[in-house]
């Protein structure tokens, strides 16, 4: 998922559409799992985790069909390991 956009805004596009989708799902799911307890059975609820499966299949077919954002440095963010700054990570002893 990350990979589809510029190095830039890489993390935080990444991150914005995960909480959205989360904060969308986890927020609105107990309301609606009580109204459809409440009008069609004890069972109905687990028609939510359908609507979700079939969500997550059509948002990955889609997903195939957005052209990958291709860069000619895969190792750093703003060309920083062509210009000699290390991307090893610090250790502290």
């Amino acid at each position: 998922l990350t990979e589809r956009f510029p190095p830039k805004v890489r993390l935080t596009s990444a991150a914005l559409g995960y909480n959205l989708g989360l904060s969308i799902s986890a927020g609105f799911s107990p309301a609606i799992a009580t109204m459809l307890s409440r009008d069609f059975g004890p069972v109905a609820p687990g028609v939510i985790y359908s609507f979700y499966a079939i969500t997550a299949l059509i948002g990955m077919f889609v997903s195939n069909k957005i052209p990958h954002h291709r860069e000619k440095d895969h190792d750093s963010l703003d060309g920083e390991s062509s210009r000699g700054v290390s991307t090893a990570p610090l250790i502290l002893a």
